[in-house]
């Protein structure tokens, strides 16, 4: 060491020497040899005068601090030295030394000018130091500062990793370096103590933890910053996220052209696996865009602006967050619209009742397919409804009207922008409700009832009434279990057991209210129909068996009889047979057979029934002819209604012989009836009429035959005349009327002694008797037979018979046989015609011929 600091010396002696180069190389090489074995060697130089124009100076400075316990970095005085007049001074031969005070403790000052040691107490000390250069001297005053430095790191939260993303977080701003005033940041050193940093992060050498996290998860680093072998560390958890980045798929609104549009896109934003996500953080870019004209995507994720022209488009926006991205296209129409509100009458308000009329029926909104109703927004053009009523933000008219009167509001509905509007005119009414007083009918247990209170409503006020728009309520009721007040005005249900009990209806038009109590009456009915046996039908014949006789109804003391309907509950009636809605088994059997009905009859919604049994027979046809003269009974047979009839009278006797001028008697009257209602069992009287006598007593001149004229027959109301009487003639005075035989025929009229006359024509069809003497036919014979008329086709019987012939007169005295009685053979001296045929003619002594019987017969 010595050595080499006299190498140094003697270095520095050769560059002073500069004129004495060789002495100097001598110098330096004994200096050196000398050093080899231990001793100096003194090499003298040349004197030189020292000017007395010399001056030393140090200038003043402020010395670097030193640091307990840390070598002092040094500080060579002879920076600060100055030395003037003397030019061969070359920065050598200055001694130094402390002039005043002390050096910090652990310091000192060497022969060279340098302050060096290592301190060992904090604290500021004060000294001067002396620089002496050949004899002259400059002295300053310095001071240095000791201290004790100390490193901190401070506590943080380190930003959250994401998985695959780049990190990194610096240290260093949480580095403090204390008690060295000489720090600048540099000259710190970083290691780890302790590492469990999510996979893919670490700490740099510079203070920084960064890397790419590989996975997600929690871990900590402590860390250590060493600064002139002072350290400080501190840990630090990293937590690293797997974080998602997604935008729903979303059809936003349509646009409107001409109108501001603003679609924001962050609610349809999802970042996931971030919990201190907050929504911020989120950067927003454009894919690509299609957007209609006039529309674009905002730096804060929305589509806004104003359309310029209609279309559809379609944005890619991309949202990220920490590096992590997330993409939807989303499609945006803009619409040309139109907004109308068309022209309505609106319903009449009530005074002191609440109104509403929605006016969103009225609105119509064209040129959006999406339109729904929703969206719109309503407001005054101007308005003058009855005080109370106003537009309501969501477009009715409401309020509570304080006063009658008429009024308008014209109303703007606005959609997306576009309005329109429409005046609307409010008529506000003083309405009166009233229910008129009732008898409600009476309700029965276990039957459906039904009492309808409208025709009951008065609405008075209202022009406009029409009977609806009225609801119904109940202010109070003890109606009979099972009843109720409907809500269309009808006391309804079903009783389930008698009582009596009332309701206090309320009817409500408008708001208005009115209200009445009625009562009701629940009855318990029983209905029973008796058994019996019907009497038998006839196949053919009209059949009626009334029920009504066997129908029983108890319970109800207003019952008289009325108000029962009747039904079939099941029926095999002979065919043609049914029961009718009256309660008769009724109609025309059409066949023989054995059936029966389960009648049933209701009342008041309660029902009886029975099963009644119906026989059905064949009707047995037949004739009967009665001859007998006088009266006798028919018993019309079982299912028998109508019968045929044919009734014919006796015919008339036949006339005098006296003077020879007889006259012939007229044939019985018919009556026939094709179709006589009767009924089965009914009793019918028949009459049979007997034939006129002819007589055998000459009678003084002008005297009529006495009993000329045939009895009438008859069935039931059906009556045949009988024939008239024969005539005579007497001399000198005017001819005598043949006998009228009323609906018979009329006996001979005939005057002259040939006896050929007219005879007395009847009015049923009957023919007279003969001028020559001849009796009438029998019924339906000719009108003039001298001889007789023949029989008559019986419409009963089909064959030709004789009926009612009148009798024969004589034609002149002394004659052997009379004239020919009606339909009756010749009539002789010793015979008459057979009895119903007609009377033969009588004996020249004076027997006249009678008319012949009438007869009855009758088909059934």
């Amino acid at each position: 060491m010595q050595f080499a600091l006299y190498v140094k010396h003697a270095l520095k002696l050769i560059f002073i020497m500069k004129k004495h180069w060789f002495i100097a190389a001598l110098m330096a090489l004994a200096c050196a040899s000398a050093s080899a074995t231990g001793f100096y060697v003194v090499v003298p130089v040349q004197g030189k005068q020292v000017p007395g124009s010399i001056n030393v100076a140090l200038g003043s400075y402020t010395l670097p601090s030193g640091l307990i316990g840390t070598p002092y970095d040094g500080f060579n005085l002879k920076t600060l030295l100055s030395v003037t007049g003397d030019p061969d001074y070359t920065g050598y031969g200055v001694r130094w030394s402390l002039a005043s005070g002390s050096l910090p403790a652990g310091l000192t000052l060497d022969a060279n000018g340098a302050i060096s040691g290592t301190p060992t107490a904090t604290g500021t000390a004060s000294f001067s130091v002396r620089a002496t250069y050949k004899t002259k001297a400059g002295v300053q005053a310095y001071q240095i500062y000791v201290g004790t430095i100390t490193i901190g790191l401070a506590a943080a939260t380190p930003p959250t990793g994401v998985v695959g993303q780049s990190y990194s977080y610096d240290l260093k701003p949480l580095l403090s370096v204390t008690g060295d005033k000489a720090y600048t940041g540099t000259g710190v050193t970083w290691s780890v103590v302790s590492n469990t940093l999510p996979a893919g992060l670490y700490l740099t050498t510079d203070g920084v933890i960064a890397g790419t996290p590989t996975a997600s998860g929690t871990g900590s680093v402590t860390a250590r910053a060493t600064y002139k072998t002072v350290k400080g560390e501190q840990t630090y958890d990293v937590v690293t996220l797997a974080i998602g980045v997604s935008l729903a798929a979303a059809t936003p609104p349509d646009a409107v052209v001409g109108l501001a549009y603003n679609y924001d896109l962050k609610p349809l934003l999802a970042v996931t696996g971030d919990a201190a996500y907050t929504g911020s953080g989120v950067t927003w870019s454009v894919v690509s865009s299609t957007l209609p004209a006039g529309l674009y995507l905002t730096a804060d994720g929305r589509i806004a602006g104003t359309p310029t022209a209609a279309g559809t488009g379609s944005v890619t926006a991309r949202a990220s967050y920490r590096g992590v991205n997330g993409q939807q296209a989303y499609q945006t129409v803009s619409l040309a619209i139109q907004v109308t509100l068309a022209a309505a009458t609106a319903p009449d308000a009530v005074v002191g009742v609440a109104y509403n009329y929605d006016l969103k029926p009225l609105l119509a909104v064209t040129g959006d397919a999406a339109y729904s109703g929703s969206g719109v927004t309503w407001s005054v053009v101007s308005s003058t409804l009855p005080a109370g009523l106003y537009l309501t933000a969501d477009g009715r008219i409401a309020g509570t009207p304080t006063a009658a009167g008429t009024g308008s509001v014209t109303a703007r509905a606005s959609y997306k922008g576009v309005n329109g509007q429409q005046a609307y005119q409010v008529v506000s009414l003083a309405v009166q409700v009233t229910l008129a007083a009732a008898t409600a009918p009476d309700a029965v247990v276990g039957v459906a009832y039904n009492y309808d209170l409208k025709p009951l409503l008065s609405v008075t006020g209202d022009s406009a009434y029409t009977g609806s728009g009225v609801t119904w309520s109940v202010v109070s009721g003890t109606l009979p279990a099972g009843l109720a007040l409907t809500t269309d005005g009808r006391i309804a249900g079903t009783p389930t057991a008698a009582g009596t009990g009332s309701v206090t209806a309320r009817a409500s038009y408008k708001g208005v209210n009115g209200q009445q109590a009625y009562q009701v009456v629940s009855l318990a009915i029983q209905v029973t129909l008796a058994a019996a046996t019907a009497p038998n039908a006839f196949v053919g014949v009209a059949y009626s068996y009334d029920l009504k006789p066997l129908l029983s109804v108890t319970g109800d003391s207003a019952y008289t009889g009325s108000g029962v309907t009747w039904n079939a509950v099941s029926s095999t009636l002979p065919a043609g047979l049914s029961l009718t809605t009256d309660g008769r088994i009724a109609g025309t059997p059409t066949a023989a057979g054995t059936g029966s009905v389960t009648a049933r009859a209701s009342y008041k919604g309660v029902n009886g029934q029975q099963a009644y049994q119906v026989v059905s027979q064949v009707v047995t046809h037949g004739l009967v002819s009665f001859t007998t003269v006088g009266t006798q009974t028919w018993t019309v047979p079982p299912g028998i209604t109508s019968v045929a009839a044919l009734v014919v009278g006796g015919g008339g006797g036949g006339g005098s012989w006296i003077n020879d001028n007889p006259g012939g008697g007229g044939g019985g009257g018919v009556l026939y009836s094709a179709s006589y209602s009767v009924t089965p069992g009914q009793q019918i009287t028949v009459n049979v009429g007997a034939g006129g006598y002819g007589g055998d007593k000459a009678y003084p001149s002008g005297t009529p035959i006495p009993a000329g004229v045939g009895g009438s027959s008859s069935f039931g109301s059906l009556t045949a005349q009988g024939g008239g009487g024969g005539a005579e003639y007497v001399a000198g005075k005017p001819c005598a009327n043949a006998t009228s035989g009323g609906s018979g025929g009329g006996g001979s009229s005939s005057c002259t002694t040939a006896g050929a006359g007219t005879s007395g024509q009847g009015t049923a069809g009957a023919p007279g008797g003969g001028g020559s003497g001849g009796g009438g036919g029998g019924a339906g014979g000719a009108a003039t037979n001298s001889n007789g008329g023949p029989g008559i086709a019986n419409a009963i019987t089909g064959s030709t018979v004789y009926y009612g012939g009148g009798g024969g007169g004589i034609p002149s005295s002394g004659t052997s046989s009379g004239g020919i009685g009606g339909g009756g053979a010749g009539g002789s001296s010793s015979a008459q015609g057979a009895a119903n045929t007609g009377g033969g003619g009588g004996a020249y002594m004076g027997v006249y011929s009678n008319g012949g019987s009438g007869i009855v017969i009758v088909k059934y």
